[in-house]
């Protein structure tokens, strides 16, 4: 499995519903190039790539929908491929952490953001 790049207007209906009012101002972050939607197989993802004051690059799936055992390593792969420190997703489903780490990824939660969600992290070079 690999990243494609897709139009937001083919991944609207799969990932408007999870992204809820943020949906409505992802096709222009897309068009500015802030923003990149991806299929993975079936799965779907909205990606950004954030740069810290120190230089350091963290890749942020900002939405996925589909086959997380499949998707996470590629989301994690492409991370590492793209020179980011870390990789970072948000998550209503704490449970998606014990599930990453089962399946070998050196995720650790990085606290609640302001939605209530978990976030989720892995730094890469870091040991499980």
């Amino acid at each position: 499995m690999r990243l494609e790049p897709c139009k937001w207007q083919e991944a609207k209906a799969v990932l408007s519903p999870i992204l809820g009012d943020y949906a409505a101002e992802v096709h222009r972050e897309v068009l500015a190039g802030r923003e990149a939607v991806f299929t993975i197989g079936e799965s779907v993802t909205l990606l950004r790539v954030e740069q810290y004051p120190n230089g350091d690059l963290e890749l942020v799936a900002v939405g996925f929908v589909g086959d997380l055992r499949q998707g996470a390593k590629v989301l994690f792969d492409y991370g590492q491929q793209l020179g980011c420190r870390f990789i970072r997703c948000h998550t209503q489903r704490p449970a998606q952490l014990r599930f990453l780490r089962m399946i070998g990824l050196p995720v650790y939660p990085d606290g609640w953001d302001e939605d209530g969600y978990l976030m989720i992290k892995a730094e890469y070079g870091r040991e499980k």
